[in-house]
C-alpha cells in the first residue's frame, strides 16, 4: 500500500478553528493532494515532466 504525505498550509489551519467551513476546505485539500500524488504515481511522471517511463497523459485543471 502507498503512503502519501500531506501538507497544510498554516491559514487554511488557522480558518479551521476560526472560520466556517475550515474543515470543508481542510478535506478539500487533502483529497486534492492525495489524488493528485495517485495520479502522478500511475502515470509515473510529475506534471509537465516528461520520461521515458511516462505511462500516459492528463488533462489540465481550470479554477472555477
Amino acid at each position: 500500500m502507498a503512503q502519501y504525505q500531506s501538507t497544510v498550509d498554516a491559514e487554511l489551519l488557522e480558518g479551521l478553528l476560526q472560520r466556517d467551513g475550515g474543515v470543508a476546505k481542510l478535506v478539500e485539500s487533502v483529497v486534492t493532494q492525495i489524488l493528485q500524488a495517485q495520479v502522478q504515481e500511475h502515470l509515473k511522471a510529475a506534471p509537465y515532466e516528461r520520461t521515458k517511463e511516462r505511462q500516459g497523459y492528463r488533462n489540465g485543471t481550470v479554477t472555477r
